[in-house]
């Protein structure tokens, strides 16, 4: 009886323990809008895969769709509007990327190991893979530094939050595309545990009134 317990303990362990995932965050497919952009997004989370993220800024977070066929994904816009007869959308429409004293954040509902694989474009929808062009970035709340967009390469380590800032020696406007995320997910209890645990109790508490009676 007892090691039928102790496995069903250790069953139950390695159900309820955690995993690690990897998932993309992909802004240029979530922005898409039907018609114009899915627009202002401030303080909302979406969920990638299982991983939760909140998108802050320092005005309105913005998801900017395609341009003339060619990507965005996330930015922040001064003011929020109607443009064009579509509601939630940047006004002026060319206000929407991260730019002068602009910021955005993402805070992660889960335990992010590492960010890698970030991709950027420029305000005109181009990339920043080969720019000598600067931004800022800081982590968990920090201060923020200087990177360069074709020279950085993700950060490894606990992660709660990320913020991508207009800043740096020689400073462009961007947009962040995407990114490859790491993180700890929790693996679920499979169905049939909690059936299994309940059973080996009733076996449980059977034996202990047997002992009873045999007293």
């Amino acid at each position: 009886m007892k090691r039928l317990l102790a496995a069903t303990a250790a069953l139950l362990v390695i159900g309820g323990s955690a995993s690690a995932a990897t998932v993309s965050l992909d802004f240029v497919a979530l922005a898409a809008g039907t018609p114009g952009d899915r627009g202002g997004v401030e303080g909302q989370t979406f969920t990638f895969g299982g991983l939760d993220v909140t998108l802050t800024s320092s005005h309105n977070a913005y998801l900017d769709d395609l341009s003339n066929g060619k990507p965005a994904g996330l930015g922040v816009c001064g003011t929020i509007g109607v443009v064009g007869g579509i509601s939630n959308q940047c006004d002026p429409s060319n206000d929407d990327n991260i730019t002068t004293g602009e910021s955005v954040t993402l805070t992660f509902g889960q335990n992010v190991t590492s960010m890698t694989n970030f991709i950027f474009y420029d305000g005109n929808h181009n990339s920043l893979s080969t720019s000598s062009s600067t931004f800022d970035i800081g982590y968990n709340g920090s201060v923020l530094s200087e990177r360069t967009f074709a020279t950085y390469n993700g950060v490894s380590g606990s992660l709660t939050s990320i913020t991508f800032a207009y800043g740096g020696t020689s400073a462009d406007q961007f947009y962040l595309g995407g990114a490859t995320v790491e993180y700890v997910a929790a693996v679920p209890l499979p169905a049939a545990m909690p059936m299994l645990a309940a059973g080996f109790g009733l076996l449980g508490v059977g034996a202990a009134r047997r002992k009873r009676r045999k007293a």
